[in-house]
């Protein structure tokens, strides 16, 4: 190991010699010129609250579960439900836009966790997440719809077009789907979701 280490600093000590010779043999060539990166990155949560939503849909119409959407920003939505009745279904739909000149990935990790270890909340509740990206201006790609339990769970990598290949559809929608268990005969306690997006750029 120690020679073979000595013998990569011969190369590198070589190649370095190679270079400085070479320069100075060699005219000296000035170059002057500017660059400009005028890309702009910018990932963010839809705040207009027709498009980051809970719709709710209630066995009992006459009192129906409800579902509030609290913290709406750029980097967080919250949203808290009030079940009613076994058998109610809450989709939140969160979108997520392309604000900058690159193309972009999102990645979703979502989980359910007991705030109280003597909750028995979660095991009445189950939940799934989706995304739906566009590939193409107008041309909508769903995701595959992904259970999500106690432990992290990756509901997939939804690409973004950057708003200057398309004003219209520089987003991607992400969906959940909680249903209270029809055979539920209790909720005590608190199911708490929790999801953490990670963006990054694309080609």
């Amino acid at each position: 190991m120690k020679n073979k280490n000595i013998l990569i600093g011969a190369l590198i000590v070589a190649i370095l010699t190679l270079s400085l010779s070479f320069a100075a043999f060699s005219t000296t060539l000035k170059v002057n010129g500017t660059g400009t990166i005028s890309s702009t990155w910018g990932v963010s949560i839809d705040t207009t609250t027709t498009n980051t939503k809970c719709t709710v849909v209630s066995k009992d119409t006459g009192k129906p579960t409800t579902c509030t959407v609290g913290t709406l920003t750029a980097s967080q939505a919250t949203a808290t439900i009030a079940w009613a009745s076994p058998g109610d279904v809450v989709t939140l739909t969160v979108r997520v836009k392309n604000t900058g000149t690159l193309n972009a990935n999102v990645a979703l990790s979502s989980r359910l966790y007991l705030t109280s270890s003597a909750s028995s909340a979660c095991t009445n509740v189950s939940a799934t997440g989706n995304y739906t990206q566009y590939v193409a201006a107008g041309t909508a790609t769903n995701g595959t719809a992904k259970a999500i339990g106690t432990t992290a769970t990756s509901i997939g990598t939804a690409k973004i077009l950057n708003s200057t290949t398309t004003s219209t559809y520089n987003y991607a929608v992400f969906t959940f789907v909680f249903t209270y268990a029809a055979t539920a005969t209790s909720g005590a306690g608190a199911c708490t979701f929790t999801s953490t997006l990670t963006a990054t750029q694309t080609a």
